[in-house]
C-alpha cells in the first residue's frame, strides 16, 4: 500500500458529504479508547496533518473532519444543548467551560496532527492529556472497518481531542459503570447521536478511590432495597421517633444527583430545590458497606460540609457535580424540630436544604454533614 504524508487546512466554507446514517454506541460496546500522559507539543496551523497514513484513510479522515467542522458550526446549537444536558464527571470548573472548551477544541483552531498506526487489540485511539497542540494515533484497522460511516470516526477523534484539552476518564475508565459520563465520552456521543449518554446514577464523591459508597437503585422504600443488597440503609435520624429518615438521591431536572430523604412508609425520594419539594420514584439509596464507617458530624453555621469533614481529618460524602460545577454534599438538618432529614449542601455554601413532607423548603446553617473514617 502507498503511504502518503499530508497537511490539509480545512474551512467551515467547503462542502461536505453529508452522510445519513443511523449509528447507535452499540458500535463501541467491546472497546475502549488507552490514554497516556506526554510532553507537550505545539501547535503550527489550523487544519489537520496526516502521518503515515494511506490514500484510503486519508480520504475517511478528511470526510471526518469535514463532520466536526459541521457539527461547531451547523450544528453548533444542538451541540451546545446536548453537551448542557450532559451528566458529566471528573472535570473540574463550570460545565459552561466543559462546553466551551469542546466547541473551540473541535474548530480546529490548532493543527491536529493524526498518525495511522496498528493499535493494540481493542485500542481504537490513543492520544496524551494535556498538550499544548493536538495529536492521537489512530488504529488503521478501525479506519478501513468505518470507512463508510466517518460520523464515528469523527467521534472517536473528538474524544481524543479532549484528551489533548485535559479531560480525562482515569478514575471511571472504560468497564466502569461512569465511564459513559466522562467528558471524553459525552463529547463522543454528542457527536455521534446528538444525545448525551443517560446519567448511570449518582457518583459519592471520596478521597479515596477504594471502600466508595453504595448506591442501590430503588423503586420501592431504601430499607427494602438495602436488605435486598444485603446492607442496611444509612439512617439520618427519626421522624418524631416513628420512622427513620433515610439518604437517597434523585437527578431532579437532569442537573445531578441531589440528596434528598426517604422512609419506610414511603417509594418516593423527597428532595429541596428553589422553593418546592420535589418528590420522585427513581432514586438511588445510600447503603452501608463494610469497611466503610460514616459519621454525622455537626458543622460550623460558617462552613460547607467539605470543609467540617476535613477539618476533623475525614472524607466528605457527596453524590456528584451540578450543572454550575461544585458538589451536593450530604446533610442533613433538625426541620421543624421533628428529626434530622438528609439533603444537601452546594459546595461553597453554607445552608442544608432539605425537603419536607409538603411543599416547602427547610434551608438552614445548623446541619450535619456526612463524612466516612
Amino acid at each position: 500500500m502507498k503511504i502518503a504524508k499530508t497537511k490539509i487546512v480545512l474551512t467551515t466554507n467547503r462542502a461536505i458529504i453529508v452522510f445519513n446514517i443511523l449509528i447507535t454506541m452499540a458500535i463501541f460496546s467491546n472497546i475502549c479508547f488507552a490514554e497516556n500522559v506526554g510532553k507537550k507539543q505545539s501547535a503550527i496551523k489550523k487544519g489537520y496533518e496526516t502521518i503515515n497514513c494511506t490514500i484510503d484513510e486519508i480520504k475517511t479522515i478528511h470526510t471526518a473532519f469535514g463532520i466536526l467542522l459541521d457539527t461547531v458550526s451547523i450544528g453548533f446549537g444542538a451541540f451546545q444543548k446536548c453537551l448542557s444536558n450532559a451528566p458529566l464527571i471528573e472535570f473540574s470548573g463550570s460545565r459552561e467551560q466543559v462546553s466551551l472548551t469542546a466547541s473551540e477544541a473541535l474548530k480546529l483552531n490548532v493543527l491536529t496532527k493524526i498518525h495511522c498506526y496498528d493499535a493494540p487489540k481493542n485500542v481504537l485511539a490513543q492520544a496524551r492529556v494535556s498538550i499544548s497542540g493536538e495529536s492521537m494515533k489512530v488504529d488503521r484497522g478501525f479506519l478501513r472497518s468505518y470507512t463508510n460511516r466517518a460520523k464515528a470516526i469523527a467521534a472517536v477523534i473528538a474524544h481524543e481531542i479532549m484528551h489533548n484539552r485535559g479531560y480525562r476518564h482515569k478514575q471511571n475508565d472504560f468497564g466502569s459503570k461512569y465511564y459513559l459520563n466522562t467528558v471524553p465520552q459525552q463529547v463522543l456521543a454528542c457527536v455521534l447521536t446528538g444525545n448525551p449518554n443517560r446519567s448511570m446514577g449518582p457518583k459519592a464523591l471520596t478521597a479515596r478511590l477504594i471502600n466508595n459508597p453504595t448506591w442501590v437503585q430503588a423503586n420501592n422504600n431504601c430499607l427494602n432495597a438495602c436488605q435486598s443488597a444485603r446492607y442496611s440503609p444509612v439512617i439520618s435520624g427519626s421522624y418524631q421517633n416513628k420512622y427513620d429518615f433515610y439518604v437517597c438521591a434523585h437527578n431532579l431536572g437532569n442537573k445531578g444527583f441531589r440528596p434528598g430523604f426517604n422512609h419506610k412508609n414511603e417509594k418516593r425520594c423527597s428532595v429541596g430545590s428553589g422553593g418546592d419539594t420535589h418528590r420522585s420514584k427513581n432514586k438511588y439509596c445510600l447503603c452501608n458497606i463494610p469497611n466503610i464507617n460514616y459519621r454525622w458530624v455537626d458543622a460550623e453555621q460558617y462552613d460547607d460540609c467539605k470543609a467540617t469533614c476535613i477539618e476533623d481529618s475525614l472524607v466528605p460524602m457527596a453524590t456528584e457535580s451540578y450543572a454550575g460545577g461544585g458538589f451536593f454534599f450530604i446533610c442533613s438538618v433538625n426541620a421543624w424540630k421533628r428529626g434530622f432529614r438528609p439533603g444537601y449542601n452546594l459546595q461553597g455554601t453554607r445552608k442544608c436544604v432539605a425537603g419536607s413532607g409538603g411543599d416547602s423548603v427547610w434551608r438552614d446553617l445548623n446541619k450535619r454533614c456526612l463524612c466516612a473514617e
